[in-house]
């Protein structure tokens, strides 16, 4: 899968959050549950617009109906998060970072919106500030499976750390539920890198 259909795909599963009432587990579900059922029926209609208009493509009519529910709803998170996903998608990282971190001021709490800024800072070349992220992801939900991840990914790669790498990549499997490929190849390579590291220092 791209990364701009992951970006897609993320977009679309907020979407089905907001509209089921936010009511699954925060894992699956990661618009703020605390955003009540009213304020979701107020906003039904444009969110099943934007997702007609997301899964037939049409990038740009999605953004204009996320503004619209932006400006008549300043307080939801939720379209915020959307027009920053869908910035990232398409590379405006300054858009994507203000959308995101107002998100963040209004729900806080929201891992989902943390992790999101974390991938930000990654191709902004920001390392430190997405570990912060990432951390911040996992201190609001230590169970959120894609900040593990995201961590190894990050730490594996950008910082060196490959021995923290490991320890994310395999809460991700466990947390995941199932058995990543890709991940049990990063897992095994990095077992044996850390014991060529640790019989070489011996």
């Amino acid at each position: 899968m791209t990364y701009s259909s992951l970006i897609r795909t993320a977009v679309i599963a907020l979407l089905l959050a907001a509209l089921a009432g936010c009511t699954g587990t925060p894992s699956k579900t990661p618009i703020a549950s605390s955003e009540t059922k009213a304020e979701t029926e107020m906003t039904r209609g444009d969110f099943q617009q934007a997702l007609t208009a997301l899964k037939q493509g049409k990038d740009d009519d999605a953004i204009t109906l996320f503004n619209a529910v932006a400006q008549s709803r300043p307080d939801l998170a939720a379209p915020y998060i959307n027009i920053g996903l869908m910035a990232l998608k398409r590379g405006d990282l300054q858009q994507a970072e203000t959308a995101l971190q107002h998100a963040a001021t209004l729900k806080p709490e929201l891992a989902m919106i943390h992790n999101s800024l974390g991938i930000l800072y990654r191709h902004s070349g920001r390392f430190a500030e997405a570990e912060a992220a990432y951390l911040k992801a996992l201190q609001c939900q230590p169970d959120y499976a894609n900040a593990h991840l995201n961590l190894g990914i990050l730490y594996e790669i950008y910082l060196s750390k490959p021995g923290a790498a490991l320890t994310h990549y395999q809460r991700y499997q466990e947390l995941s539920g199932e058995t990543n490929e890709m991940t049990k190849k990063w897992i095994i390579d990095l077992q044996r890198r850390l014991t060529e590291i640790t019989g070489s220092s011996n």
